[in-house]
């Protein structure tokens, strides 16, 4: 049952993805998972994907400023993977509003 809520949520972010009504913020951390992912077929749809819908990417580059919130996020149940997730996207909305208006 889990396992297909979670499939019917996934489903529904993407829609909404693709409609424009969210935008999607990817990060290496995302890359490196789907990247362990081992099945080619499974891996290039979500790659496409992820290259064609994302608005905005949280490099690799900021690895080191990130690190020091994920022991603390982990503090409160979320898992690993899931923590890096969770401060990549906090990355971006500090990020972003570090960057001067063009």
């Amino acid at each position: 049952m889990r396992i297909s809520l979670e499939t019917q949520a996934k489903l529904y972010i993407q829609r909404l993805v693709k409609e424009k009504k969210i935008e999607l913020v990817t990060s290496y951390v995302l890359d490196y998972e789907n990247s362990d992912n081992p099945y080619e077929m499974r891996r290039n749809t979500i790659a496409e994907f992820i290259t064609v819908q994302t608005s905005a990417y949280v490099d690799v580059s900021h690895h080191k400023e990130l690190s020091s919130k994920v022991t603390e996020i982990m503090s409160t149940g979320i898992k690993y993977k899931d923590a890096w997730h969770v401060q990549c996207m906090r990355g971006v909305n500090f990020l972003f509003q570090q960057m001067p208006d063009f």
